[in-house]
């Protein structure tokens, strides 16, 4: 175990740049799709499924690790939340209000010539 804890640190200390990109590649997916999700915006289930799919790639080249008790159950509180997340998207009454938002431009035009729905 050793042997690989040190083979892996070397591998990090030798070129850390592709952790650092795919870290911030994530956060960018987390932040858009999380504010996306927030307002309705149509892409964000695609970004939060990008984000979801960057996270278990990252994991899984992180290659094993060791953690706490409490903090497994949080990330299994965590998995739910995102399940929850991913149903309510596709398969809820929330589905309809990502499909049938008007763009901002229509809203306008509409209100300008006394179009109300």
């Amino acid at each position: 175990m050793k042997l690989y804890l040190n083979v892996r640190h070397a591998e990090f200390v030798s070129d850390p740049g592709w952790l650092f990109e795919a870290v911030a590649f994530e956060l960018v997916l987390f932040a858009a799709s999380f504010g996306g999700l927030y307002f309705f915006w149509r892409p964000a289930r695609v970004l939060y499924i990008g984000f979801l799919l960057t996270e278990l790639l990252v994991t899984a080249i992180l290659g094993p690790r060791v953690s706490l008790g409490s903090v497994e159950v949080i990330n299994e509180i965590l998995c739910a939340a995102m399940g929850i997340i991913l149903y309510a998207m596709f398969t809820s009454p929330f589905r309809e209000l990502f499909e049938k938002r008007a763009p901002m431009k229509v809203l306008a035009n509409e209100k300008e010539n006394g179009i109300t729905s």
